[in-house]
C-alpha cells in the first residue's frame, strides 16, 4: 500500500466539520388568559342574578336553604338560600325542633328584605305548609295516619295531626266504648274532608279501623292451612267453645276440641 492510500482516511476525517450543538428548543410562551373587565363583569348574567337575588324572592314562598349560622343570645338563624345577602330567621319563626348549622331546611319567605338587606323567612310557617300538604296527599292516597286522640267533644273526638280533627262518633269504631275512654290514645284514621281556608279537618277512626282489620285477615288467611298447628291468644269463652285470635282473625274452639290439661 502506497503511502499517499494510507494517508487518505486521516485527510478524510481531518475534512469532517462537526455541526453546531441547536440551542434547546423552547416552548411557547402561553399568553395570559384575558380577565373580564369589571364593565364585562357587571354585564353578566350570573351577577345580575347574584345582585338580584332578593328581587327574584316571591313573598309567602315556600324554598329551602342551607342553615350558615346559629346565634344562641339572641336565636336568630342565617340561611343561604341563594340570595346575594342570607336569609334570617328570627326567634319566633324557627319553630319547635332543633336546628343545626349545616342542615337544609323549607322555609317561608316572609319579607324580601329587613332594614339590613336581609331576607326574612320563617321555618315555623314552612313546617306549617309542609303539613297541610302531608295531610292532602294522605287523603288522596287514601292513606291512613296515626293520630292521638287529645279530647272528646259533643258529637265525637278530636284527633292531633298536627292540625285539630274531627272524628264524628258514628265513625269511632268500639261498640259501647264511651268516647272519654279514648281520650290519650293513638289510633290509626282516614282523613275524610279537608278546607285550609277553614283551617277544617273530618276525619274517620272505623274506616281505618275495618280497613286495617281486612288486611290482617287477608295475611292470616294467606298463611293458614289445613293441620297446621298456629298460636293463639283466646278472647272469649262461651259455653259452646272458645274464640281466638289468630293474629286478626277470630278462630272457633269448639268445646269437643278442647284439651283439659296444661
Amino acid at each position: 500500500m502506497s503511502a499517499e492510500t494510507a494517508s487518505a482516511p486521516a485527510l478524510a476525517a481531518e475534512e469532517q466539520v462537526v455541526a453546531p450543538a441547536k440551542p434547546p428548543s423552547k416552548s411557547p410562551r402561553k399568553s395570559p388568559s384575558r380577565q373580564p373587565s369589571m364593565a364585562q363583569i357587571m354585564e353578566s348574567d350570573e351577577f345580575s342574578s347574584y345582585m338580584s337575588g332578593a328581587d327574584n324572592l316571591e313573598k309567602h314562598a315556600l324554598i329551602n336553604g342551607t342553615v350558615m349560622q346559629v346565634d344562641e343570645n339572641t336565636g336568630e338563624i342565617l340561611v343561604d338560600i341563594g340570595s346575594k345577602s342570607e336569609g334570617i330567621i328570627y326567634k319566633n319563626e324557627s319553630g319547635d325542633a332543633p336546628i343545626e348549622v349545616g342542615s337544609t331546611i323549607d322555609v317561608v319567605v316572609i319579607d324580601k328584605e329587613n332594614d339590613d338587606g336581609h331576607p326574612v323567612l320563617s321555618k315555623r310557617r314552612a313546617d306549617y305548609e309542609r303539613l297541610w300538604q302531608d295531610l292532602q296527599a294522605a287523603k288522596d292516597e287514601n292513606r291512613n295516619m296515626e293520630a292521638m286522640v287529645s279530647r272528646d267533644v259533643k258529637g265525637g273526638i278530636i284527633v292531633d295531626l298536627g292540625v285539630p280533627a274531627f272524628v264524628p262518633a258514628s265513625h269511632v269504631s268500639g261498640r259501647g266504648r264511651s268516647l272519654k275512654q279514648m281520650v290519650g290514645r293513638t289510633v290509626p284514621v282516614r282523613i275524610l274532608e279537608l278546607n285550609r281556608r277553614k283551617d277544617k279537618v273530618i276525619a274517620s277512626h272505623r274506616i281505618a279501623v275495618e280497613e286495617e282489620r281486612a288486611q290482617r285477615e287477608t295475611e292470616v288467611w294467606g298463611k293458614l292451612e289445613k293441620d297446621k298447628v298456629v298460636e293463639g291468644v283466646v278472647r272469649r269463652i262461651t259455653d259452646f267453645g272458645a274464640f281466638v285470635d289468630l293474629g286478626g282473625l277470630d278462630g272457633l274452639l269448639h268445646v269437643r276440641e278442647m284439651a283439659w290439661s296444661r
